[in-house]
């Protein structure tokens, strides 16, 4: 599995042919040696340049969410909208994609025998705005504290 994150810029709208393995330098080195992004980047160079005659299958996936997500960053947003804890967010207009944990699965099995090679990419569809987000929370947090109905989460709090 890799990541989105080989794509430098991000846009909406990517394809695979945005990220190139075979033209790109290929460093070998430990994985910390560069940030995140530039070791994925470096692990699908190896695998264009040094593994060209294998039959691989490098998935990219977008921010991965579930309930085994380690990262948290979901969570993050969350406690800080509910806690009113400031949050530094200059991207509020930034469109993220998704896909579910479980869903990443259940895509890498599709996968299995078909006959594809090289990079594709896999999230669930469309994005959803990070203020489109953080105002959804708000609007849960208002249902908490005013304790009416929530529609958003079919419960009542």
């Amino acid at each position: 599995m890799k990541s989105t994150s080989v794509y430098n810029p991000k846009h909406i709208n990517t394809v695979e042919a945005d990220f190139d393995g075979i033209e790109n330098e290929l460093i070998w080195c430990d994985r910390k040696a560069f940030p995140y992004e530039q070791i994925k980047r470096q692990a699908e160079c190896a695998l264009w340049q040094q593994y060209p005659e294998k039959n691989w299958i490098a998935v990219r996936y977008p921010f991965a969410i579930g309930k085994d997500d380690y990262t948290k960053r979901l969570l993050f947003y969350v406690e800080h909208t509910m806690k009113s804890i400031p949050m530094n967010i200059d991207n509020v207009d930034y469109q993220m994609s998704y896909i579910r944990s479980d869903e990443a699965g259940k895509f890498l099995t599709f996968l299995v025998d078909k006959d594809v090679k090289g990079a594709i990419n896999g999230a669930s569809d469309g994005t959803i705005y990070v203020l489109e987000s953080l105002n959804y929370l708000q609007r849960i947090k208002v249902d908490m504290v005013t304790d009416e109905f929530t529609p958003y989460l079919s419960v009542k709090i």
